[in-house]
């Protein structure tokens, strides 16, 4: 009686020796890491990039990769962004269809002696005025146009184009038109004051 009493003592033994599971052992961090393992802390939504992001990371491994990650879709949005935005300026800008393909690098005044004319659009600050003459022909209002879109893509703002003839006429319609509250047609002065504040103005 009592073997067979040890003998199912050692039997149970055996069973819950058996059934029990180790904890799987606890990996090292990394020196000064503090975020256990989620890489980073107060966790907020990104709108430029569409992304949750961390207002502050942890130096360890995880941390920097994550961070290095979110910088990457940060400035992927950015692009993105800054070439949606050039696009709508240059659809806004009014330059004729067939000037669109235009840019300094493909001016064929790059190639005559004009390429030191070419060189200084191509570097000139926002700031700066230009006056183009020359025979009738020669390129400058593909030269200006250029200029045009050389001054979107580089994100300095938006442009009008207008051939003067449009924009003296534009300008005659204004003459002796009362101020009409239910009309959106502008004044001379509105229109004078929104030409004046447009980034680059391009008169051909």
């Amino acid at each position: 009686m009592d073997s067979l009493i040890e003998i199912l003592r050692s039997i149970m033994s055996q069973t819950r020796s058996q059934g029990t599971t180790e904890s799987p052992p606890t990996l090292p961090r990394a020196e000064g890491c503090w975020c256990q393992g989620k890489g980073g802390r107060d966790q907020y939504y990104e709108l430029t990039a569409e992304a949750l992001m961390f207002g502050e990371y942890c130096p360890c491994p995880d941390g920097q990769a994550l961070q290095e990650n979110h910088n990457r879709l940060f400035a992927e949005a950015e692009t993105r962004q800054a070439h949606n935005l050039a696009k709508r300026r240059w659809q806004w800008a009014g330059i004729p269809e067939r000037f669109k393909g235009f840019t300094l690098d493909s001016s064929p005044l790059g190639k005559t002696e004009n390429k030191g004319l070419v060189d200084r659009l191509r570097v000139s600050p926002k700031e700066s005025s230009w006056f183009l003459w020359g025979e009738r022909g020669v390129g400058k209002t593909g030269l200006a146009t250029s200029y045009a879109r050389r001054f979107i893509n580089a994100g300095h703002g938006a442009v009008q184009f207008y051939g003067l003839p449009q924009l003296l006429a534009t300008l005659r319609e204004t003459y002796n038109r009362p101020k009409d509250e239910e009309s959106d047609a502008p004044t001379e002065a509105e229109l004078i004051t929104f030409w004046s504040r447009v980034p680059l103005l391009v008169l051909d």
